[in-house]
């Protein structure tokens, strides 16, 4: 009988702790979104009357992308300067484009978080899981194999069921909604078309892998990132300029709860879970990574449902912990079925 391998053991440890850790970005980032709406204004959802609402969540999302990506690239050269070393040109440019793809979904992802739960949130970004099977076989041009079909089909269900599409009947029965389409807000397509470009991402990353170390890729992909961050954020500002100017956003910079958010977001959710996936993730399989990449919905919603009643009071914000009803938890189990499904190991003929 042969024993566990020690170092894959650790691998798989690493890479659940790192779903962990992106779990609790969710909602961090919908109090942060909380706190920048109340300080700054015109960042919420509830700000319905503002014809420039779509743009001043936008400045919002891309306001805490510079502060977060700061305080990442700033500790990523502290603590893991390797990772800097030898770079080229053309490793700059690769991580960069993999910034690029990262920043446009995560924008759309914080600004998305606004309408939605962050529990429903992180479920829905968990598409990129049957997204990108999806897409690697347009690439490659051949038929996608049968667990890839019903994996997504058993996610579109899910995402029907979260969104309000599909009710739930007794017993156990199922039907759409009077108005189905109008079931699905602003929250739920922008957070889907993040998912959408986090496949891209995903896609570029397996590309530019096979030239470089993954790891490498970060450097490049932080600073693309931050900087996207800084041209729409000045873009927004001129656009439409908050009243009292940059003096409201610069006040969020000596805003303890603000700061306290983020700083565990750029520690936790972003230096430390990246350098360990790109650490970890080549000890296993790829399709027992992307596996194990679906608990990331799951610890979005179990952080949900404490996380904000702990942490509102110290930070006086109004932020109840979530109760998922039948709907998240059936619509939820659906969508991780299905992205399961999808990436299901292919047995290899000898």
């Amino acid at each position: 009988m042969t024993q566990p391998n020690p170092l894959r053991r650790r691998a798989i440890t690493a890479l659940v702790v790192v779903n962990l850790l992106w779990g609790i970005s969710f909602p961090a980032m919908k109090a942060t979104n909380m706190i920048m709406e109340g300080r700054v204004g015109g960042v919420g959802a509830s700000d319905s009357a503002s014809s420039g609402k779509a743009m001043a969540q936008m400045t919002a999302a891309c306001f805490l992308i510079i502060v977060r990506f700061s305080i990442a690239l700033v500790l990523l050269g502290v603590f893991f300067p390797r990772l800097f070393h030898g770079l080229t040109r053309e490793q700059w440019r690769m991580g960069a484009w993999t910034g690029l793809a990262f920043a446009a979904g995560f924008v759309l992802q914080i600004v998305g978080l606004n309408y939605v739960p962050a529990s429903r949130s992180g479920f829905l970004t968990s598409l990129t899981v049957v997204f990108t099977p999806l897409a690697m076989t347009a690439i490659e041009r051949r038929l996608p194999r049968g667990p890839v079909v019903v994996g997504a089909a058993a996610a579109v269900v899910g995402t029907a069921i979260l969104t309000g599409m599909i009710e739930l009947g007794r017993p156990f029965g199922l039907r759409f909604a009077s108005d189905a389409l109008g079931q699905v807000g602003a929250g739920d397509w922008l957070t889907a078309g993040a998912a959408v470009i986090f496949t891209l991402q995903i896609v570029l990353i397996d590309r530019f892998s096979r030239r470089m170390p993954a790891g490498q890729l970060t450097p490049g992909m932080f600073v693309a990132t931050l900087a996207v961050g800084l041209v729409l954020f000045g873009a927004g500002h001129v656009l439409q300029p908050p009243v009292g100017g940059l003096a409201l956003w610069s006040g969020l910079l000596v805003d303890v709860p603000f700061l306290a958010l983020v700083l565990v977001m750029s520690v936790f959710c972003t230096v430390l879970a990246f350098y360990w996936m790109n650490k970890y993730q080549a000890r296993v399989a790829p399709a027992q990574a992307a596996l194990i990449y679906t608990l990331e919905p799951i610890f979005a919603t179990v952080w949900a449902m404490f996380l904000p009643g702990l942490i509102s009071p110290l930070i006086r914000l109004d932020y109840p912990s979530e109760r998922p009803g039948w709907g998240l938890v059936i619509g939820g189990a659906l969508v991780v079925a299905g992205n399961a499904l999808a990436l299901w190991p292919v047995k290899k003929t000898e």
